[in-house]
Parts: structure tokens; sequence; C-alpha cells
């Protein structure tokens, strides 16, 4: 794996019903496809809030400008 780091991606958030009793689940292999994250919850997928934006917000931030190239 090489570092990604700055790359843009996209978030997904996927509510994947698992059969009472299963022990295991098996995702596809596909090398373009990366898991972020994966809990376990009893909670409907609605519900589930992330802990802090996913995206920048400058509301509120002072303006500035920026200088021009002569």
């Amino acid at each position: 794996m090489k570092n990604l780091a700055y790359q843009y991606c996209y978030l997904y958030k996927y509510e994947i019903p698992i059969p009472e009793g299963a022990k295991t689940i098996t995702l596809p292999n596909d090398k373009d496809i990366y898991l972020f994250a994966m809990t376990a919850a009893t909670t409907p997928v609605d519900a589930i809030t992330p802990l802090q934006a996913l995206f920048d917000n400058f509301d509120g931030n002072p303006s500035f400008n920026l200088r021009k190239k002569d």
C-alpha cells in the first residue's frame, strides 16, 4: 500500500443486515475499495452520526486578502 495522504475520497455509510448467529462477514476483494471503518450496532444506520464534520467549514473565520502578482 502506498502513502495516500491528501488524496480526495468519497465516504459512504451503508447498513448491511447480518443474519442472527453469523460468525463472520466476507467483503468483496477489490483493490480500489478501502474499508475506512466498520461498526456492529443495533441502532438503525440513520441514527448514527460522525463525531465531527467530514468536511471543512470556514464559517466564522476571519476574511483575508490574497496578494496579486505584479
